[in-house]
């Protein structure tokens, strides 16, 4: 039987002797273990002690080296993290915990009495947001592999994803520097209206409770703000009006015509294709997807659920092959083989340097590289985890 590729399990089935395939990082942004690393019982227990549910590894070892090693989260990441995670925290508590209410109680506690009784939380991750700003402005799309966290899907974690991704269709776009501080504060806290327990929400409904409330907790807070109000309200609007809450319109272009009936904001057409993204990459609702995978969703979708001109950017700053993912070779005289992606072309992301180390019968090789920059007849395709 063949070896296995990069797949998510489990972490309390995981057999000792199986090497990580993703750098494990606990929530103050830390290095627990580099990918490549062979699993004993002793490292499980402890990934087991921190908190880890399921991690991703590897039969075999592919070639690693330090070209590959993840750094430590930065600073502004940690910190925007822990920032929403107690936003969220606090608004629950606040509210009674688990304790289900109408929406209505919902929507009149939404007011500036709320908005000073939360105690400057908001503020708090306004001004994570300005830090995590700072660090990611023309910086282009991080390049070390991708890494599992303590909790992958906290909301935290999912929120500043959001965040870094939305900085980069902004940059495209050519947002103000205004309007992008606003936009990553209303990606920060896009899910803050989950914090609200509404009684027997249903699939649909849960939508737009959570979409609505968010948009009125933030206009509470902050009446200067008129964007990031909008990203938490227009992240799940559609361009063919099925979309939550209102059903709004698009017109799949990035200039505004205020002429038109409303359309949903240029801000909450950005936070709609990061956030479904970075549901598709983690695998919120069903598997994980490769980036490339995820992109290819996200084209088919196009025009009728998101910005058609937006996705066409997103697919342009988004690197569809990290260093350290596995990928399929497509074509040549590798056909079917496993390679790990060792660097990235900067010039040509879809192009990176890869080793094959898995012949088509996913058995151990002998390494082989290759420049796919330099072999355009090659193509490949990301490793679904499974």
């Amino acid at each position: 039987m063949g070896a296995i590729q990069l797949k998510r399990c489990a972490l309390d089935g995981i057999t000792p002797g199986v090497f990580l395939a993703r750098p494990a990082v606990d929530d103050d942004g830390r290095v627990l273990l580099n990918a490549g690393v062979s699993l004993t019982d002793r490292y499980l227990s402890t990934l087991a002690a921190k908190g880890f549910k399921h991690l991703f590894v590897r039969e075999v070892a592919p070639p690693m080296d330090d070209a590959i090693a993840v750094a430590p989260a930065p600073a502004s990441h940690v910190a925007a993290a822990q920032a929403v995670s107690h936003a969220f925290s606090t608004v629950k508590r606040k509210l009674g915990g688990t304790e289900q209410k109408p929406l209505a109680d919902h929507l009149a506690w939404c007011s500036a009495e709320a908005a000073e009784e939360l105690g400057g939380v908001i503020q708090a991750v306004v001004d994570s947001a300005d830090a995590l700003l700072d660090e990611l402005e023309g910086g282009g799309q991080p390049q070390s592999p991708l890494a599992q966290h303590v909790h992958e899907q906290s909301i935290g974690e999912h929120s500043v994803r959001v965040a870094e991704r939305c900085v980069a269709l902004g940059e495209a776009c050519g947002l103000g520097a205004r309007a992008m501080r606003q936009l990553v504060a209303g990606a920060l806290l896009h899910d803050i209206g989950k914090a609200f327990a509404v009684e027997d929400p249903g699939a649909d409904a849960a939508v737009v409770y959570h979409t609505t409330l968010g948009f009125e907790l933030l206009r509470a807070c902050d009446s200067d703000d008129r964007i990031a109000p909008y990203v938490a309200y227009e992240h799940h609007e559609f361009q063919d009006g099925s979309g939550l809450p209102r059903g709004l319109v698009g017109s799949n272009k990035i200039e505004r015509n205020r002429t038109s009936p409303p359309v949903p904001t240029l801000v909450g057409e950005i936070a709609a294709i990061a956030n479904d993204f970075d549901r598709l990459v983690t695998g919120v609702n069903d598997e994980p997807l490769p980036p490339d995978w995820a992109l290819n969703v996200l084209r088919g979708h196009a025009g009728r659920r998101y910005n058609e001109a937006l996705v066409k950017m997103f697919a342009r700053e988004v690197t569809p092959y990290p260093l350290g993912e596995d990928v399929t070779i497509e074509s040549g005289d590798q056909k079917g083989c496993t390679a790990i992606v060792r660097a990235i072309n900067p010039r040509y992301a879809s192009k990176p340097m890869v080793v094959i180390y898995l012949d088509a019968s996913r058995a151990p090789c002998d390494p082989v590289e290759l420049d796919l920059l330099n072999n355009g007849g090659i193509s490949i395709r990301g490793v679904r985890h499974g």
